[in-house]
């Protein structure tokens, strides 16, 4: 009767040990950067966003409506249309001065 396509050797010896790192390979610690995720820095548009997503989720929630991801991001966008250059002035600001320490970084 065949058993196995592994052959009759034991369980134990069909495994190989795991390779260790070598020094030049073991993971460094860095220093945090501004880098987000996807490399790049956040727009100003992303860091109006950032600012006010839960507030707004609160407002639709203590108004007892379902706060979906959807509905707080197209509240956000209207404000953020609405609003004058004057007032996305400190968003695109800091946007900019992101985007100069990413470059700077590479």
């Amino acid at each position: 009767m065949h058993t196995s396509h592994l052959g009759s050797r034991p369980a134990a010896a069909r495994t190989r040990p795991l390779p260790s790192l070598s020094p030049c390979l073991a993971p460094t610690p860095r220093a945090p950067t501004v880098v987000t995720s996807a490399g790049r820095a956040p727009s100003a548009f992303n860091l109006y966003t950032k600012e006010r997503y839960a507030a707004i989720k609160g407002q639709l929630e203590s108004q007892k409506k379902d706060a979906k991801l959807a509905d707080v991001t197209a509240i956000i966008r209207k404000e953020w249309s609405s609003l004058d250059d004057k007032k996305k002035q400190p968003y695109v600001s800091e946007s900019q001065k992101r985007k100069e320490q990413v470059a700077s970084a590479r």
